[in-house]
């Protein structure tokens, strides 16, 4: 494995960008309990911080505040940072309700180096050189007290993991990404250019495979939330999976897939996590047992706040609006997909007999949530009078659906959870890559088929004797529904290079009418035009303002 080391001889052009990197580190460092490293004064300042474990162990605390919440996206003058909508307003799960939302341009198409509101480069790096300071700084902190070394070896794994995750979430939007495994100063001549994808994969594995030898199982309750033996497994599991998939793996090279398989199967054979038996409760309740790791007690802003709450509800905005093609991949409630002309769908009640978890992560029409009736029907509180109509202005409903997973219907204030890692994707990560190195084994059935029968749940086992390719389409469709809006189908349809399939062209909704008797006539219809430019926006590109101050720095194919 080739990883670029510092060369304090290069030319100056990285100095810049670490500049470029101080507003955003500095930014962030205010915003915290305690201020990181200073790069510009690292001498003095990490003096301080690492005088003691005390002040050790709160910088170590700020390596983790650079995980983002999936209500952190999609502002109009800012990014990654407020809760209007989610990424899932960026591929056909939903459409975000405000059309001066960033997202609506990019759907269009307007997107690139200039403009991403998905744009993670600056504050991953700026948290990786947080990590990076620790791990060269935290071997030199004083012992004062028995334990001490062996509190200092597991904080050093934990940065070590970090760091690790910071490059994963880089690499699987950009590729290949510099390699900066040493602490950068900024006297030094220092220009890097691009890693291999490759490179860089074997860097985050050995990262999380260093690590796990460190980290414990489980830690006691005041210190729920850090990162655990599992969770390093369970990011080399997931970071192999990408490896093996179509984006990365052109030549579809099995052993890729049973190396992803074989990772994943470590997590399922620790026997520490289980699949929580309440689909809706999962994601109410903290650190439950199907959790490997998350992002710790985020606030209410964009859950129970009026963001994401319907129209009709007092002060809703209604920001996450499911689409009907998001719809469509629920089953119906005895295994049969809805195309299936025996399935026993019917277009006059498109909603009624599906997949349990529909129910439970959509709010449906003429339910009641949030203590009133939800009407997304024409001249409902919830509508638009009719879609698409914009009469409503930005609260109403575009598709006749509203987000209910992650939503607390009682308001009540109390600590969220962002799930990152959890054993329901673990499962469907290895029946994905087994099945690809193997087919359909018996061992695939039972991954894919143990998520389905979780008690709220209760589809129907898969039937016996597909091919590979439908168990690859039933595996693509139970990611869809089981992973809905947790940051996974955005990437997902990357990886497998169908975005030109799933996320171009009409976004529908259901134009419903109340009928006198009660009952509600719904009308497919189209409401937005999306474009998606393959194999261009199959990765994202690379800000321009780092292209242009490092010219090493390769440009994705296409931007």
């Amino acid at each position: 494995m080739i990883i670029k080391q510092v060369n304090m001889n290069r030319s100056k052009n990285l100095s810049y960008l670490l500049l470029l990197l101080l507003p955003a580190l500095l930014l962030q460092a205010c915003k915290r309990d305690f201020l990181g490293p200073d790069p510009r004064n690292e001498g003095l300042t990490k003096d301080v911080v690492f005088s003691n474990i005390t002040n050790a162990q709160k910088e170590l605390t700020n390596a983790y505040s650079g995980i983002y919440t999936g209500f952190s996206i999609d502002g109009s003058n800012t990014k990654r940072n407020l809760g209007y909508a989610m990424l899932s307003s960026y591929c056909d799960e939903s459409v975000n309700s405000f059309t001066w939302a960033d997202s609506w341009s990019v759907n269009s198409g307007a997107w690139g180096p200039t403009f991403n509101d998905d744009d993670i480069w600056s504050p991953a790096y700026a948290s990786i050189r947080v990590c990076n300071i620790f791990m060269a700084s935290i071997d030199g902190v004083p012992e004062v007290a028995t334990g001490d070394n062996a509190l200092k070896i597991r904080m050093k794994a934990e940065a070590r993991f970090l760091r690790a995750y910071y490059y994963f979430e880089l690499i699987k939007r950009y590729g290949g990404v510099p390699i900066i495994n040493d602490v950068l100063s900024l006297t030094g001549d220092l220009d890097l250019a691009r890693n291999s994808w490759d490179e860089c994969v074997s860097f985050i594995t050995a990262d999380c495979d260093t690590a796990a030898l460190d980290l414990p199982t489980q830690y006691a309750s005041t210190d729920i939330g850090r990162v655990t033996k599992g969770a390093a497994l369970a990011l080399k599991a997931k970071t192999l999976l990408y490896n093996a998939s179509p984006l990365h793996n052109s030549a579809n090279d099995a052993g890729k897939w049973q190396s992803a398989a074989a990772a994943a199967k470590t997590v399922i054979d620790m026997k520490l996590y289980n699949l929580y038996p309440d689909y809706r409760q999962l994601f109410l309740t903290p650190n439950n047992q199907e959790i490997i790791f998350s992002r710790q007690d985020f606030s209410n802003y964009g859950l129970d706040d009026p963001y994401q709450r319907p129209n009709g509800n007092t002060g809703g905005w209604g920001g996450t609006n499911p689409t009907v093609n998001f719809i469509d991949h629920y089953e119906m409630d005895n295994g049969k997909l809805i195309t299936d002309p025996t399935s026993g769908y019917s277009d006059a009640a498109p909603l009624d007999h599906r997949d349990k978890r529909l129910y439970q992560t959509v709010t449906i029409p003429g339910e009641t949530w949030m203590g009133q009736e939800y009407q997304p029907w024409d001249n409902g509180v919830d509508s638009r009078n009719p879609p698409p109509n914009t009469s409503k202005g930005g609260d109403g409903t575009w598709t006749g659906f509203n987000l209910k997973k992650f939503l607390d219907e009682g308001y009540n204030a109390k600590t969220h959870c962002w799930p990152i890692l959890r054993m329901g994707e673990i499962y469907l990560d290895y029946a994905e890559a087994q099945n690809e190195a193997s087919g359909p084994d018996q061992s695939v059935y039972d991954a894919i088929n143990l998520v389905r029968a979780r008690p709220t749940v209760g589809q129907p086992a898969l039937p016996s004797g597909l091919s590979k390719s439908d168990m690859r389409n039933r595996i693509r469709n139970e990611r869809c529904v089981e992973l809905a809006f947790e940051e996974q189908r955005i990437y997902d349809v990357r990886r497998w290079q169908i975005g030109a399939q799933t996320q171009a062209g009409s976004m529908y909704c259901f134009a419903m009418t109340l009928n006198a008797n009660g009952t509600i006539t719904y009308k497919r219809q189209a409401f937005q035009t999306r474009t998606y430019v393959a194999p261009k926006m199959d990765l994202y590109p690379i800000p321009q303002t780092e292209t242009a101050i490092n010219k090493n720095l390769t440009q994705n194919p296409g931007w």
